[in-house]
């Protein structure tokens, strides 16, 4: 028995089974029987003997106690081990879940940007509407015009309003459901658990009544935005009828001053036109007088010339006045080959 207790020896695979309630009463069993064992004390054999049984009791607790040791260890390791494992494996499949759910979440992001521009486009069609229909109230600057656009207004409001109350019911519903489910799963899980949602639901309930506050504002800013289209069609109509008034007199203005510059610039032009014609007629007064008086000039040259050309005739031919006249003249008509005057 002794030898059995010395060599205890537990495998790391019996660890569950043995390191349990009970599971090391055998172990005591058996030291119990190894220690009932009486040797002879007045013997030096028989006081050895008790010497190895306590030895080997002590070597077989020790044993034991190392292998619960390093099971106990093992055991405070496992949620380490256990939550990196959890982590790991939460990661991976919420990456799986994430890239699976992709296509649909593209797709639900992509119609949810459609919806988006499809409002923002049907927001600023009403509002181009509604700026068109406020620019006809100023122009046609109609009492019942200007009242029927005010109950038209008044009536899209109302239909806002109701919009809005439906939708709040509509929400208020469905939040009553959420929670009346919620309340419901809460009395079936632990108290934590249940406080958690008791919490989440009075989150929601701010946010329904920070929604509700939002919606009042929106409505109480429909009415203000109404009032000051109201105000501003009536503006608009006085400036547009002060603007009427101011082009007219502007144009009756421009009218009178461009008849008396059409008046100022005719008599202008009909002087210009005169100075003009009695200044060409001067220049054609002068143009004909220098001709004539560079003909009665040139006329006067070649009678000089021609006279000295005579009188050398008569000087150095001994012709006579006649005679040499002749010659000259036949001379100044080229009527002699190879002789000319140079006048």
């Amino acid at each position: 028995m002794s030898k059995e207790l010395a060599t205890v020896e537990i495998s790391e695979e019996k660890y569950p089974q043995i390191f349990k309630k009970g599971g090391l009463q055998d172990f005591i069993d058996k030291a119990k029987n190894a220690a009932k064992e009486v040797p002879d004390l007045t013997t030096t054999k028989g006081r050895d003997r008790v010497k190895t049984l306590a030895a080997d009791v002590s070597r077989s607790k020790k044993a034991v106690e190392n292998a619960g040791r390093a099971y106990l260890k093992e055991l405070k390791a496992q949620p380490k081990i256990i939550e990196a494992e959890l982590r790991d494996f939460v990661r991976v499949m919420d990456e799986l879940r994430d890239e699976t759910r992709k296509p649909l979440t593209d797709w639900e992001q992509e119609q949810a940007k459609i919806k988006a521009e499809k409002a923002a486009a049907e927001e600023a069609k009403r509002i181009a509407e509604k700026v068109e229909i406020d620019h006809e109230m100023a122009l046609m600057m109609n009492e019942k015009f200007d009242r029927d656009m005010a109950d038209r207004l008044a009536e899209e409001a109302r239909r806002e309003e109701e919009a809005r109350v439906l939708a709040e019911e509509q929400r208020v519903a469905n939040e009553r459901r959420i929670a009346e489910e919620a309340a419901a799963k809460a009395k079936a899980d632990a108290e934590a658990k249940a406080q958690a949602e008791k919490e989440e639901i009075e989150r929601k309930a701010r946010e329904a009544e920070q929604q509700k506050k939002e919606a009042e504002e929106r409505a109480e800013r429909a009415e203000r935005e109404k009032q000051e289209a109201e105000e501003r069609a009536k503006a608009e109509a006085e400036e547009a009828e002060r603007l009427r008034v101011q082009r007219q007199k502007d144009e009756e203005k421009r009218r009178a001053e461009a008849e008396e510059k059409a008046k100022r610039d005719a008599e202008a032009a009909a002087k210009k036109a005169r100075e003009e014609e009695a200044a060409r007629q001067e220049a054609e007064r002068k143009r004909i007088a220098a001709e004539a008086a560079a003909r009665e000039a040139d006329v006067a040259h070649r009678a000089g010339i021609n006279r000295a050309a005579m009188a050398d005739l008569i000087h150095e031919c001994s012709l006579e006045e006649e005679q040499a006249k002749a010659v000259v003249k036949a001379i100044a008509k080229r009527l002699i080959t190879n002789i000319t005057i140079n006048y």
